[in-house]
């Protein structure tokens, strides 16, 4: 189903990024910490951010793939994690992160969740 995704992505040409990890203006993959605990601290590991899809500014959207009944929860630290490689890449935050529902058994489009990237960036 990912693999569907990104490849009709990539051919609408509608999108920055497309499954690939989100660079600086010099071409350098940007990576970010892991983990960022309730007080606001980050953790000393770092890792590359590779959203299913971004459309940078003026759009300023960030996309993620996630099965229908999967708790937003269990994916806050992944996405913070976007929006921070986001805000490095383009200067800016996002506007909105879409979490693009799909039916785990038959991969079939389910429904879309709109939310603020400050949503994710509260601890």
């Amino acid at each position: 189903m990912h693999k569907k995704r990104a490849d009709e992505r990539r051919e609408s040409g509608g999108f920055d990024t497309v499954n690939e990890p989100l660079k600086d203006k010099k071409g350098n993959v940007i990576e970010v910490p892991k983990r960022i605990d309730k007080n606001g601290k980050p953790s000393k590991k770092y890792q590359r951010a590779i959203p299913d899809a971004v459309q940078g500014p003026p759009i300023g959207n960030i996309i993620d793939d996630k099965p229908v009944g999967r708790p937003i929860s269990k994916d806050k630290q992944e996405i913070r994690r976007f929006i921070d490689a986001y805000e490095q890449k383009y200067g800016e935050s996002p506007k909105k992160v879409i979490i693009q529902r799909y039916d785990p058994k038959t991969g079939a489009p389910a429904e879309s969740e709109v939310y603020s990237p400050k949503f994710f960036k509260n601890p």
